[in-house]
């Protein structure tokens, strides 16, 4: 259920009287409210692209609500008017509604709207592999069931619970005055729990359910410790975050007062919590800014002393650019859900299994445990003795055709597969040759404003003319990239790659990969990694805002929650060893301008001895305190509001060459 998985939560739920249009409705991720407004709007239009453009908007709220069936006529309807960006969200619905010979054709349109016929190639494969995956399930080693407690609402996130039970995540309302959720327009999701046959759910009830999105649980072995995720809080702030809570049975068997974890920065989101059944390590999913992209998982572990330690990132054998959630650990064997990896649509589940400390290469389960819609929170069920043939069961969630609600609960079995017929004794095939290969593609980031360095990336383009050093242990070499910014090469096996992408007029792009831990599969011996590499073209003195660094009260001194920007503006300037910077400060109007004056320059002064500290030459930096003479809010002084004042009050950079 996308609600609980979204980057940010929106506290409110009663905005339906206040939104006048559909963008503000989506502005205030009130989707379903959105949708309806905007069909208004489509039917009400006479321009076709303005039509077009509202069509690919109502697309995007169906998607955000989790029904790609909605979408897909919207997205068509804005694929067919011309709209911008559109051939790609079509592709990508028309992946997840398993249409995949047409998604493979749009996806080719879509490479061809970007300049590159091949850039969604390894989609166009996703979807060769998704079709052969379907019709083979029948014959697939896995069977998979509807649970009887399905309903007309969401269903998902399924955990073992004691006694035998299941406990789960729904959204279906508890009684007829359930606020309603404005992203889905249902009731907020509470935690259930179902006895064998699982027809009759029960509501946990508070402490555990709160008037906000409560759900995706995890138990300790012994079930005296519960782990959740919140997204909601009492707070006034319109902004809210997801939050892991955890609650400790009481004696008299009821759950004690749900308390916050503190994993990492609050200004992300954390869920999916998945507790060793000891209580000692947490798996979890965040989009903490540190990771590959979206939302990437993490471990932490409980410390005697009380608390966790650090998370730690899973590494990008597991991560990817895309969505990576709902883990669950079985012995050494870790499953969790997807959308970076190739898959069959939307969220698909894969396993990995941890060899010499590391987790190998995630495999995809296939058909029937995935599908072209979003299927997750798989768990395995080890509670009671397996029927002949059958060597493992479990639960997961899907959204897939045939049910009854926005998602529903399954029961899974795994089977052995039937012995293979004695056939006569065969001459010796040759044996197989593996081979491994990087597509890479170098492309220019394209800023919504292309001469402010600090606008929001809008797209990319291919890049011609990158030279991209790479380098492993015993190899190193350098490649330059055609007029399609693409390249190829044969990997060896066993090996870390590290890519570095230069072209002047560019800050330099980084990536990595490996090959170690892939599996062989004789079916498919040839296996193809892919790597992106992205560069940002310089622009010459225009300040970029460095977000989270604050300094005390009338101090200039370093604090340790400025340290790690700094520390990636140094790993920057590593990288880029030929460009200079200006490191300015900035306050706001309220105080004396020569004070003022005075303190920035000094601040400017500590950022850039800090900088030196950590290694970069100090004729490459210069310090400048502007004080208040450069604000980026124009308002009088004394009507300025708080966030106008913060805005001032600013560390920034620029590249002066």
């Amino acid at each position: 259920m996308w609600a609980l998985l979204s980057v940010l939560l929106w506290s409110a739920c009663a905005y339906e009287e206040k939104l006048a249009s559909g963008s503000m409705a989506m502005e205030f991720k009130q989707y379903a409210v959105a949708a309806d407004l905007f069909k208004k709007e489509w039917a009400q239009e006479k321009d076709p692209r303005e039509q077009g453009r509202i069509a690919f908007q109502i697309g995007q709220c169906h998607q955000r609500m989790n029904r790609p069936d909605l979408a897909l006529d919207w997205f068509q309807k804005a694929f067919v008017g011309g709209y911008p960006g559109a051939s790609l969200e079509y592709a990508n619905c028309l992946k997840q509604n398993e249409r995949y010979d047409d998604a493979s054709a749009v996806f080719t349109r879509a490479g061809r709207d970007r300049g590159n016929p091949n850039e969604y190639q390894a989609q166009m494969q996703a979807c060769v592999s998704a079709k052969q995956w379907l019709e083979k399930a029948p014959d697939n080693v896995f069977k998979v069931a509807a649970l009887p407690l399905n309903g007309a609402y969401a269903d998902f996130a399924p955990t073992l619970g004691p006694g035998n039970s299941l406990v789960f995540s729904s959204d279906r309302p508890v009684s007829e005055k359930d606020a309603k959720y404005g992203w889905t327009g249902n009731s907020f999701s509470d935690v259930y729990s179902a006895a064998p046959p699982f027809a009759a759910p029960q509501n946990f009830g508070p402490p555990v359910n709160s008037p906000y999105n409560d759900g995706t649980t995890s138990f300790t072995g012994d079930f005296s410790e519960l782990f959740f995720a919140r997204c909601g809080s009492d707070g006034d702030e319109m902004v809210q975050y997801c939050r892991i809570f955890s609650a400790k049975k009481n004696g008299d068997g009821t759950w004690g007062k749900p308390e916050p974890l503190t994993l990492g920065p609050p200004e992300a989101n954390y869920g999916h919590p998945c507790i060793s059944p000891d209580g000692r390590a947490l798996l979890f999913s965040s989009d903490w800014t540190d990771g590959y992209g979206g939302f990437d998982l993490y471990i932490a572990f409980r410390l005697d002393a009380g608390g966790w330690s650090e998370p730690r990132n899973l590494g990008n054998g597991i991560n990817t650019p895309g969505h990576e959630k709902f883990p669950f650990l079985d012995a050494d064997t870790l499953y969790f859900a997807s959308d970076g990896l190739v898959g069959m649509g939307g969220l698909d589940i894969f396993r990995a299994v941890k060899t010499n400390g590391r987790f190998g290469q995630a495999t995809n389960l296939q058909a029937p445990i995935n599908s072209g819609a979003d299927d997750f929170g798989l768990v395995v069920d080890r509670r009671g003795a397996l029927p002949d043939s059958v060597v493992q069961v479990g639960f997961f969630a899907s959204a897939r055709k045939g049910g009854k609600g926005n998602d529903d609960l399954y029961r899974f079995e795994r089977r052995l597969p039937p012995p293979k017929p004695v056939l006569p004794e065969k001459i010796p095939e040759k044996p197989i040759v593996y081979t491994i290969f990087c597509d890479g593609l170098a492309r220019e980031m394209v800023r919504k404003n292309p001469d402010d360095p600090g606008s929001n990336v809008v797209d990319h383009r291919p890049l011609p003319g990158v030279a991209v050093r790479v380098e492993t242990e015993d190899t190193s070499f350098v490649l330059k990239t055609p007029a399609d910014g693409a390249f190829s090469f044969a990997l060896k096996a066993e090996r870390d790659y590290r890519f570095s992408a230069t072209r002047d007029g560019y800050l330099s792009g980084k990536a990595t990969l490996t090959t170690r831990g892939l599996e062989k599969n004789p079916d498919r011996p040839e296996t193809r990694l892919s790597v992106l590499l992205d560069l940002d073209k310089i622009v010459k003195n225009r300040e970029i805002v460095l977000e989270n660094i604050y300094y005390d009260f009338d101090k200039w001194a370093i604090r340790e929650d400025a340290k790690p920007t700094l520390n990636a503006l140094s790993t920057l300037l590593k990288e880029n060893p030929t460009i200079r910077i200006e490191l300015g400060s900035h306050t706001d109007c309220r105080g004396d301008d020569a004070y003022n004056l005075t303190l920035s320059q000094r601040r400017a002064e500590s950022a850039v001895a800090y900088l030196v500290a950590q290694g970069i030459a100090a004729d490459r930096l210069t310090a400048k305190g502007y004080g208040e003479t450069a604000p980026v809010e124009t308002c009088a002084c004394r009507q300025c509001t708080n966030e106008q004042h913060q805005k001032n009050r600013r560390t920034t950079f620029k590249i002066v060459e």
